[in-house]
């Protein structure tokens, strides 16, 4: 490997370590506060959107997402839709690549063709699930668990994949 094939990747400078705390407690001042002073203004802006998304994500309405037992009105694309900020999903739509377009801080969604909108939400879903702990079912986390345990006729696979992603 040549010297000019060797990219430095620079870890960026925090005043705490995240794998060291559980951040899921943090409030967002102690977040902020955490910040140090060399820490590059991009690094920044990326703690502040994702603050800015977690406070969207918060101020969600409690009640369940999908009722139980789901039905197949609840295992659609526009649930889907209805449960991720849009923020979040222009912000995951932009990073890969699924538009080129800067969306407007005002508008709704960004329009994409039927195969970034379902990419685009599945990220998002798993977010959505991820930051309430698996409390918030959504319609790609039943319908994999669903699809999975109809599949193989056994609840042990289910359960071993439920342990693998996550809930």
């Amino acid at each position: 490997m040549t010297s000019e094939s060797k990219v430095a990747v620079q870890k960026p400078a925090m005043s705490f370590d995240p794998s060291s705390q559980d951040t899921s407690t943090s409030s967002i001042p102690d977040i902020l506060d955490a910040i140090d002073d060399d820490t590059t203004t991009e690094t920044t802006e990326l703690v502040h959107t994702a603050l800015n998304f977690r406070a969207q994500m918060d101020h969600q309405s409690t009640e369940p997402a999908l009722t139980w037992p789901p039905t197949a009105l609840d295992m659609s694309l526009e649930k889907a839709a209805d449960m991720v900020p849009n923020d979040m999903f222009n912000f995951i739509a932009v990073a890969i690549k699924s538009c080129d377009r800067i969306p407007d801080p005002s508008s709704d969604k960004l329009p994409l063709t039927s195969a970034d909108n379902f990419k685009t939400l599945s990220i998002c879903q798993d977010i959505v699930a991820l930051h309430s702990k698996g409390k918030k079912l959504t319609p790609k986390g039943v319908a994999l668990g669903m699809t999975l345990r109809h599949m193989t006729a056994s609840y042990e696979v289910s359960k071993i994949v439920g342990e693998c992603s996550i809930l």
